[in-house]
């Protein structure tokens, strides 16, 4: 039977992936990149994480067929677009709080 490996993928780089990183590291999971909208103002981060790809638009990660589980840490309004997005090519997501808003009635 064959592994499949969780190849881990992160949309943007929010101060809470300091802490998520260490932990998918730890597990000895594979962190396949990460996703930014300005590579530039990032490069610290990159380099403090030793991120091996750097995806210059959250498109481009979602899409890419190596990353099967992503972690969605956008504001909170962004969730559901995006995840939406991951469940579309059938991947995997973990999302740093509620998913979608609700109000009850």
């Amino acid at each position: 039977m064959k592994t499949k490996y969780i190849n881990w993928g992160i949309l943007g780089t929010a101060k809470i992936c300091d802490a998520i990183i260490p932990c998918i590291k730890s597990l000895k999971y594979n962190l396949s990149g990460v996703a930014t909208r300005n590579k530039l103002k990032n490069i610290k981060f990159f380099k403090k994480h030793k991120i091996k790809k750097i995806y210059e638009s959250y498109n481009s990660l979602v899409n890419d067929e190596k990353i099967n589980f992503i972690y969605v840490p956008l504001p909170n309004s962004l969730h559901f677009d995006w995840c939406k997005k991951v469940l579309q090519k059938k991947k995997m997501f973990f999302v740093k709080n509620q998913f979608v808003w609700t109000q009850s009635a």
